[in-house]
């Protein structure tokens, strides 16, 4: 942003602007500086709550990423008036990460990431659960409520029924193989489940 046009661009939209150029320079710290001077707006909430991700400062993620999912209709706002376009990479799973862009689905599947972080599972839970009301096909979604839910509840028969139903239709994905045979056979194994790895493990894009 060059001197004349800082003149007459608004303090909040001058600190995004300069938050996206430290992302994209993946200078996190940085980014998170200035994107915290400019999170009342929608898009800058959201890119605030992702580099606290990367910062692994999780309880600010949920701050920014919750505030960013109640007003997801004003999300890429900002971002389209100057016409940047941002994606950020997360583990999903295991075997599986997703692209996370500026959008409540966007925001809702990270909050998921950082409520699970913080330990707080029903958040996490309740999270997916909204995203799956929203698309029921999210095969995305599917594995991760498939995951946590195993993890959090065992022994619970209700659970496993859940997770057959959730796994139907998915038969390439060796997580949900393992979970449905688990359930089946009434013994939900935590074995070599983990939802939403932690950043920088190996993960296969999809």
């Amino acid at each position: 942003m060059g001197y004349f046009k800082r003149l007459v661009t608004p303090d909040d939209e001058e600190a995004f602007v300069d938050g996206c150029r430290e992302l994209y320079k993946q200078e996190w710290e940085k980014a998170l500086v200035h994107l915290s001077h400019a999170e009342h707006i929608p898009d800058g909430a959201f890119l605030a709550g992702m580099a606290s991700m990367k910062l692994e400062r999780f309880e600010e993620a949920c701050r920014y990423l919750a505030s960013a999912a109640e007003r997801s209709e004003q999300l890429n706002a900002l971002l389209g008036k100057y016409g940047l376009t941002i994606e950020l990479n997360m583990p999903i799973t295991v075997l599986v990460a997703e692209y996370i862009r500026p959008d409540k689905h966007g925001a809702l599947l990270a909050l998921t990431e950082a409520n699970q972080r913080l330990e707080r599972y029903d958040s996490a839970v309740k999270c997916l659960y909204e995203l799956h009301k929203n698309d029921p096909d999210d095969v995305v979604v599917r594995l991760s409520l498939v995951e946590i839910l195993m993890q959090q509840y065992p022994s619970d028969r209700a659970v496993d029924r859940q997770v057959v139903r959730l796994c139907k239709g998915i038969e390439n994905e060796s997580t949900c193989n393992t979970a449905r045979t688990h359930a089946i056979q009434g013994s939900c194994s935590q074995k070599g489940l983990k939802c939403w790895t932690l950043p920088g493990r190996r993960s296969q894009k999809r």
